[in-house]
């Protein structure tokens, strides 16, 4: 069975740039949950992936075979999660301002 790679387009492709935009958005995201109208516990699933993502991350620097399949099984975990988020809290929400959207390196709608 041939796995069909779907990544959104402002998802970026290289780890250590992913790296940086999650770290971004969740930095941006936690101080305006209230503001934004996302419920804390959405808020909350989602650290919890990226804290897994960091830990496999940050453990990949010396590579190997496994660890670098656990990292990209994170990743991939992580990036399903993110999409999912994304799609339900920022995609459609009035509530979220055009220029933080466009400072996330999220799609804007016209």
């Amino acid at each position: 069975m041939i796995k069909k790679e779907i990544r959104s387009d402002y998802i970026p492709r290289n780890d250590a740039e992913f790296n940086f935009w999650q770290t971004n958005l969740i930095d941006t995201l936690e101080p305006n949950l209230i503001i934004w109208g996302i419920l804390a516990s959405d808020f909350a699933t989602l650290k919890s992936y990226q804290a897994t993502w960091l830990n496999v991350y940050e453990d990949n620097h010396s590579s190997t075979a496994s660890k670098e399949q656990a990292k990209n099984n994170a990743r991939d975990i992580y990036e399903k999660q993110l999409c999912r988020f994304v799609s339900q809290w920022l995609t459609f929400n009035c509530m979220l301002p055009r220029r933080e959207r466009e400072r996330l390196g999220l799609t804007t709608k016209n």
